[in-house]
């Protein structure tokens, strides 16, 4: 799942904020539809109940070219938006893949706050 061979990954989205897990699946839905939308290397999507509160599974179709494209910093940016958080599944119990390092969705660690880095390269 979530590799350039495969071109789909299956995802399980709460939100980021446990505390806003009972606002309503419709929204949560509505918000991981338009957070998917957002990221180019997504082609298409299908979203399903998980079957507890405050879960979606989102069936993602995945740009074939998805490397050349995908950005954890955008993942993280959009994801962080929109409040969402893909849930890392143990595949034994759920018969889901997990969410692999070199998958399209990984989202980075932290999210740029805006600010301006300064390198200095040494010319010896």
């Amino acid at each position: 799942m979530g590799s350039k061979g495969s071109g789909m990954g299956s995802y399980l989205f709460g939100r980021a904020d446990e505390g806003l897990d009972g606002e309503g699946s419709n929204a949560l839905r509505a918000d991981v539809d338009s957070a998917l939308r957002e990221l180019g290397w997504v082609e298409d999507l299908s979203l399903r109940d998980a079957g507890e509160p405050g879960r979606v599974y989102a069936e993602v179709i995945f740009d074939p070219d998805w490397p050349d494209m995908a950005n954890p910093d955008v993942v993280a940016e959009v994801f962080q938006r929109f409040g969402l958080r893909v849930i890392e599944e143990n595949s034994e119990s759920t018969g889901k893949a997990k969410v692999v390092a070199a998958d399209p969705l990984r989202a980075s660690a932290s999210i740029d706050d805006g600010g301006v880095d300064l390198f200095v390269f040494d010319e010896d």
